[in-house]
């Protein structure tokens, strides 16, 4: 009997240029918690972002929120795994003092910057949904740190090419882009946090159904008893997984 659906976000529930769940997945929602199913959504998003998306629904399902190292359910904090806060000031500082890249902190319910350039802070005021705080120096953030993003407006590999070698080591490079990359800490992932959700309630991974598109799901889609990977995943994602498909929405409506 599965008990948890546990999907990625974004290019799985939610495609480009959508910006909020769409009320059939809501309804769907709905649906499951009546039998019993909890939903889990599982993103490399922040909490704030995640209960933005997801609206009137948000309470009713669970967090996996920035790449596994925050986990919620009902508000109430399941497992957080932040990252050492001296080591990740002095990465920080490698970066500034390095190459031109930007920074940013993501923490419990804010996301946290010293950058002042501008299209920088547009482009997060955007994606965080005004969850972010400009603060100097970033040693005086009070919250745990559970990822750290940085980006380069053109080849971010090529601009951090002499640091990546030592701190790939240090943390858990979670996420790549042309323009993006981001850490959390060592061995935090998705499946950390969906492993800490389903022991938590009692649940076997067998009776897990996860789904995902991308290389920060990994572990999730490896821990599940079923797993689908999107069509769109690349071949890696795929053949660790049991099933693919074109649409996750459909595949979560067969087990109502």
């Amino acid at each position: 009997m599965i008990k948890i659906v546990v999907s990625d976000i974004d290019g799985t529930l939610l495609f480009p240029k959508e910006e909020r769940i769409s009320d059939r997945i809501k309804e769907v929602i709905w649906k499951l918690e009546k039998k019993g199913i909890l939903f889990v959504a599982a993103s490399g998003r922040s909490y704030n972002d995640l209960r933005y998306l997801f609206g009137e629904v948000a309470d009713n399902i669970a967090f996996i929120a920035s790449d596994g190292a925050l986990t919620i359910y009902q508000n109430q904090v399941i497992g957080k795994y932040p990252l050492e806060k001296t080591k990740a000031l002095s990465f920080i500082q490698d970066v500034q003092k390095e190459t031109h890249a930007q920074a940013a902190v993501y923490c419990d319910y804010m996301t946290y910057t010293d950058s002042k350039t501008e299209g920088f802070l547009k482009m997060m005021r955007r994606n965080m949904r005004n969850h972010l705080m400009t603060i100097e120096p970033l040693e005086k953030i009070q919250q745990k740190f559970l990822k750290i993003g940085i980006y380069y407006k053109d080849t971010i590999q090529e601009e951090m090419m002499e640091l990546l070698p030592y701190w790939d080591k240090q943390f858990h490079r979670v996420y790549s882009s042309d323009d993006w990359i981001e850490y959390t800490d060592a061995g935090v992932n998705k499946g950390v946090g969906l492993e800490k959700l389903y022991k938590t309630f009692g649940v076997l991974p067998s009776e897990i159904v996860a789904i995902g598109d991308s290389g920060n799901d990994k572990e999730m889609l490896k821990l599940a008893g079923i797993s689908y990977a999107m069509q769109h995943a690349p071949d890696f994602i795929k053949n660790i997984c049991d099933y693919q498909t074109i649409n996750a929405v459909e595949i979560i409506e067969k087990l109502l």
